[in-house]
């Protein structure tokens, strides 16, 4: 799977590392990005008139303004919350999280600590979305998607998964014998990289279906809960970016080409089309 939509670096190439390589996490601070990594310009080669055109812009070359949306609550789909994201009184709270799945609980911590973070650091430079379903039309595979968080930022549009799971993460080179594998631990998990495809593939076509698929569509999986004694520079599996949420903040926060605009835009349509959750 690729993440590119326009071609671009989703915040800049990863460097060269070694053959198993760990994940930094939060607490040890954002890793430092050259700006030679910046992703290029080159979406500007998408004129302002051939952008107007495709949003049906009126003659004043200004996009027009996006009709309201549910930003979401993160870890609203999860157990502590109904699915309309209000939060639930204490005893509702205690009662779902002793009866939810451990997968669950650790889902809701992780989507909300990334949520919070991506508020607080880019809310201001970014448009965000939080628990979103993909309706079955839009992934055309009969069963749909969950997206914990979207964030369509200067760089392009992001599409964040959240996990809490502890352990090691590692980079392993596949060199002859095949691609790069993402382990946890001793546990392969490349399948958390694998299966963000169809999330890609439906933000790709939203995005396409309103003239913007110059934009780069780039996902990410973003470990809160790592080996704290472990450091490196985020990578990327199979086209997705492995990173801690600090990590997460500064790759989408670099210098892009995407407007406010544009922003807006974007997000407006990828708010109607995938519900908050």
């Amino acid at each position: 799977m690729t993440g590119g939509g326009g071609g671009g670096d989703c915040g800049g190439r990863p460097s060269d590392i070694g053959a198993e390589t760990t994940l930094r996490v939060i607490g040890d601070g954002p890793p430092h990005l050259s700006q030679a990594g910046v992703r290029r310009a080159d979406t500007e080669a998408m004129t302002s008139d051939a952008r107007r055109d495709s949003v049906g812009v009126d003659p004043t070359g200004e996009l027009p303004p996006p009709a309201p949306v549910e930003p979401g609550v993160p870890g609203a789909a999860r157990p502590g919350h109904d699915r309309r994201g209000a939060a639930d009184d204490t005893a509702g709270v205690v009662r779902r999280m002793s009866t939810a799945p451990k997968a669950w609980v650790r889902g809701t911590f992780a989507d909300r600590r990334v949520g919070s973070l991506l508020e607080r650091e880019l809310g201001a430079v970014a448009e965000i979305l939080h628990e979103r379903d993909v309706p079955q039309e839009v992934t055309g595979n009969g069963h749909g998607a969950r997206i914990d968080h979207l964030v369509v930022g200067a760089t392009g549009v992001w599409i964040v998964r959240s996990v809490h799971e502890p352990g090691v993460v590692r980079r392993r080179r596949g060199g002859r014998s095949g691609p790069d594998r993402l382990f946890l631990d001793r546990v392969d998990r490349t399948d958390l990289a694998t299966s963000m495809a169809e999330q890609v593939d439906a933000v790709r076509s939203v995005v396409a279906a309103i003239g913007f698929d110059w934009l780069d569509i780039c996902p990410a999986l973003c470990f809160t809960n790592a080996d704290r004694r472990k450091f490196t520079k985020p990578f990327r599996i199979d086209g997705v970016w492995v990173v801690s949420a600090a990590q997460l903040v500064e790759l989408i926060g670099v210098p892009g080409a995407v407007s406010p605009d544009v922003m807006r835009t974007v997000a407006a349509e990828l708010g109607r089309r995938l519900p908050p959750a």
